[in-house]
């Protein structure tokens, strides 16, 4: 996948890689879930913290997600149905 070069850090799951004014919203929610899906298809650091959240989730403590987007279309919802995935394959 393409990773912008202005990103010179390590990627967080709570970053996306693609700007709405870039790539209007649906093309860049389209491209961030393509990112986050190759990033925990090879273990990368999105999905190191993704299941650094899962544990907190399974332990009982409240993860919160926050952006400024919402309640419109956003990156969170993505990051949202990637635990419950990921909560739900290690069952």
């Amino acid at each position: 996948l393409h990773y912008p070069l202005r990103r010179q850090r390590q990627m967080c799951i709570r970053d996306s890689p693609y700007t709405v004014r870039e790539h209007g919203t649906t093309r860049a929610l389209a491209l961030y879930r393509r990112w986050l899906h190759e990033d925990i298809k090879v273990w990368g650091p999105a999905h190191s913290e993704l299941s650094r959240l899962v544990e907190m989730l399974r332990r009982g403590e409240r993860v919160r997600l926050l952006c400024y987007c919402a309640p419109g279309p956003c990156h969170g919802e993505i990051v949202k149905a990637a635990l419950l995935w990921m909560m739900e394959d290690a069952r």
